[in-house]
């Protein structure tokens, strides 16, 4: 929660911090509403293991460099970027989140989003996919690959995708899916 609720800042620079013994990055830009830019560098996130509400709503970020973040050993992306409703472009592809077991929210509210990645998204570890990407503008979406033998928790997963027109999700495993009420509610274009 380091920057937590700072309403009046429009950038901040972090560039030079060493973050080489973080573990928790939670809560760090949460409710920095103004928050227009983010200089990140080349932080050296190895060994943080919470991401939880990291940008959560701030949602007056235009872009956000985040692909060289080192994700491995990340557990908790809960709220990553929950409503960063003004973000167009959020490059996640390579984030290896074969440890993480907290996706609830992750994406939910980025109405900006014009594509987003996550084709390669290791997801054998996760139990929780609530409301993951709901609200999202995009017409597509890959989750092909998406293992989801250990997900519980599938609720409001894709609500509200209003212009998302085909989803792949055959390969979905779902016996150990306790919640999946309103999966695909309002997908209204959904053929």
């Amino acid at each position: 929660s380091f920057f937590s609720s700072c309403r009046q800042f429009k950038e901040i620079d972090i560039s030079k911090f060493d973050f080489r013994n973080v573990r928790d990055m939670s809560f760090m830009f949460y409710e920095c509403s103004l928050l227009e830019k983010i200089e990140l560098g080349n932080m050296n996130t190895i060994r943080v293991e919470n991401m939880s509400s990291l940008f959560d709503q701030c949602n007056s970020l235009t872009s956000l460099d985040v692909s060289n973040f080192r994700t491995e050993n990340v557990v908790d992306m809960s709220k990553m970027f929950q409503d960063c409703t003004k973000i167009k472009y959020l490059d996640v592809s390579e984030f290896n989140t074969n440890r993480v077991q907290n996706m609830s929210r992750l994406f939910e509210g980025c109405l900006g989003l014009t594509s987003l990645d996550v084709s390669r998204f290791g997801t054998s570890q996760v139990k929780d996919m609530t409301k993951m990407f709901e609200f999202l503008t995009l017409t597509s979406l890959d989750v092909s690959r998406f293992d989801t033998n250990n997900v519980i928790y599938m609720l409001d997963m894709f609500a509200d995708m209003k212009n998302i027109q085909s989803l792949d999700v055959s390969g979905f495993k779902t016996s150990n899916v306790k919640d999946m009420a309103g999966m695909f509610y309002n997908c209204k274009r959904l053929s």
